[in-house]
């Protein structure tokens, strides 16, 4: 239906505090909702109205008469459960004044009918606004955040033994993927005899990390780079060698379990690796020994759980000892 002119000035349809001209296709945003369920109230907060020119004498220039428009029907609608991300229906304005229309000449139906609807917005994972009910962005946003874990990386450098020479060594590593805010050194130096297996005093370290398990399967792509060196009390630490863990076969090792260790609820994976630490800087680098590493990847749970989590954890040292007795 058509509305008349009125005094020669279109009339305007009022949402809030925010007017526009009457036309076939309005658009207004309401307030931010987290469910369809709520979106009663937000068509309530809307106080839409039809603004009218006033015919009064008495009226000042510019003024306007406004007729309610009743949305209850559409907030029926928005509260029934399911559906698509667009629901619709009907919405009737009061009685107008000096209403004509065309299919009404005599002026008895004094009412503006709308096909009102509201389409739902939600944010996708690359923070586009796109079609979608409130309740669909709520589980996308809990299914996100149940992906989101924190997971522990410990590294343990087991044992060492050298085949070229006897010499005081310590390992080091600062390896980007597990965003140390410092780099790793173990302490004290230690003598590592030719030919003979010596164990590395206080080289474990665990790394946190929150991510998705892809994010996290991606940081462990890249291997771990230990380096060793020779401490000299005389002279300038020299780099014997270096040693490259593999990370990511750590995923297809099985889940253990221990009661020994009760930060471990779900469980860990273990990768035992013994390398080679290679050295020189020729084409074809020197076999200076191997390194024994140990690689542990637990899983915390999710993110937003482990609020707690200082409290089941014991320290590094601890877990260094229960880990070395539980693997011999």
């Amino acid at each position: 239906e058509k509305l008349s002119s009125l005094s020669g000035r279109p009339a305007r349809l009022r949402c809030g505090s925010v007017e526009q001209p009457l036309d076939q296709g309005i658009r207004h945003t309401l307030v931010l909702v987290d469910g369809w369920p709520e979106v009663a109230l937000a068509l309530a907060d809307v106080d839409a109205c039809i603004q009218l020119p006033c015919n009064d004498d008495t009226a000042m220039e510019g003024d306007y008469e406004e007729v309610p428009v009743d949305l209850s029907q559409l907030a029926l609608v928005a509260e029934a459960p399911g559906g698509t991300d667009t629901i619709t229906a009907w919405a009737q304005s009061g009685e107008i004044p000096n209403f004509s229309s065309s299919s009404n000449k005599n002026g008895s139906h004094q009412r503006l009918t709308f096909a009102a609807s509201v389409q739902a917005l939600c944010w996708s994972p690359t923070r586009a606004a796109i079609p979608g009910r409130s309740k669909d962005m709520t589980e996308l946003l809990e299914r996100g955040q149940s992906n989101l874990h924190r997971w522990r990386i410990s590294v343990d450098v087991r044992s060492m033994r050298l085949v070229s020479q006897t010499a005081n060594v310590f390992v080091a590593y600062d390896h980007a993927p597990f965003l140390q805010k410092q780099r790793f050194r173990s302490s004290p130096a230690v003598l590592a005899r030719k030919n003979n297996t010596m164990h590395l005093p206080h080289a474990f370290a665990s790394h946190t990390l929150t991510g998705t398990e892809e994010e996290t399967r991606a940081r462990l792509v890249e291997p771990l780079c230990i380096e060793v060196w020779q401490r000299d009390i005389y002279k300038q630490n020299a780099l014997l060698g270096f040693v490259e863990a593999g990370l990511e076969s750590i995923w297809v090792q099985p889940l253990e379990y221990s009661a020994s260790l009760p930060s471990m609820t779900s469980g860990y994976r273990v990768l035992d690796r013994l390398c080679d630490i290679v050295g020189g800087d020729g084409p074809a680098p020197d076999r200076m020994g191997a390194l024994r590493v140990l690689l542990f990847l637990e899983d915390l749970g999710p993110a937003e759980a482990t609020s707690a989590l200082p409290s089941l954890q014991i320290s590094g040292q601890q877990e260094q000892q229960q880990w070395q007795q539980q693997q011999q």
